[in-house]
């Protein structure tokens, strides 16, 4: 029985990806583990404790909000100050979120989605104006993972992503913590805030799953005797 060999250009892309989404992944868990590891850096008021809280914010899809912690911060520090310390993190973020992305995108399970009629269509619409919409995108409160994989699929290039994310992060993060400061947001309300985004976050996952398990089983076909 013949199998089919992958060439060797395609051994050589993928081996390339992995490494290259395996280097920055690694600086990752390096920062994650430093964060879990040590625990007065994660009740300190330092400049690196927002940017390492920046990669769990900032993944591809995030499982903790950013806002809470630009609040927090804003609290402390010149808005442009703790905008741009977000900003930087972001971007390396973004970076890894790109590398992991694509990766993702090559497997073959994911191959056969991509090439969906409704993901097609969607890249079509982004493809007309990739970088306004990745603007519009990440300057808005609406949910910024799907433009991380539209970006991806689109083969849109990594710098401009990186720019488009920097232009508009960085004033996002900036009128959070002016807003923030002129609200005068108490630590009890920051951690309201906080509550209520992951919740908001984690509501269509929960709703996916009430209605798996509200689906009736499938029925075993009856035997005949």
């Amino acid at each position: 029985m013949n199998e089919a060999v992958e060439p060797h250009s395609d051994r050589a892309r993928r081996r390339t990806q992995v490494l290259l989404a395996a280097i920055p992944a690694a600086f990752l868990a390096a920062l994650v583990g430093l964060w879990v590891a040590v625990p007065d850096l994660r009740a300190s008021k330092s400049l690196w404790v927002l940017f390492l809280y920046c990669f769990p914010s900032e993944f591809v899809i995030a499982v903790v909000p950013h806002e809470p912690a630009l609040l927090y911060f804003g609290k402390f520090y010149d808005p442009w100050t703790v905008a741009g310390v977000s900003a930087v993190g972001t971007l390396l973020t973004e970076w890894v979120n790109y590398l992991v992305v694509a990766w993702i995108a090559d497997v073959s399970f994911f191959q056969k989605l991509i090439r969906g009629r409704t993901v097609t269509r969607l890249v079509g619409w982004f493809h007309r104006a990739p970088f306004a919409t990745l603007l519009v995108a990440g300057i808005t409160p609406v949910p910024f993972y799907p433009f991380r994989f539209l970006a991806v699929i689109d083969r849109y290039k990594l710098l401009k992503y990186l720019l488009a994310i920097l232009m508009s992060r960085t004033p996002r993060f900036w009128i959070i913590c002016v807003a923030g400061a002129a609200l005068g947001f108490s630590d009890a309300a920051i951690v309201a805030v906080a509550l209520i985004l992951a919740a908001a976050g984690l509501a269509p996952a929960v709703r996916a799953l009430c209605r798996k398990r509200r689906r009736p089983a499938p029925q075993a076909p009856l035997k005949d005797e």
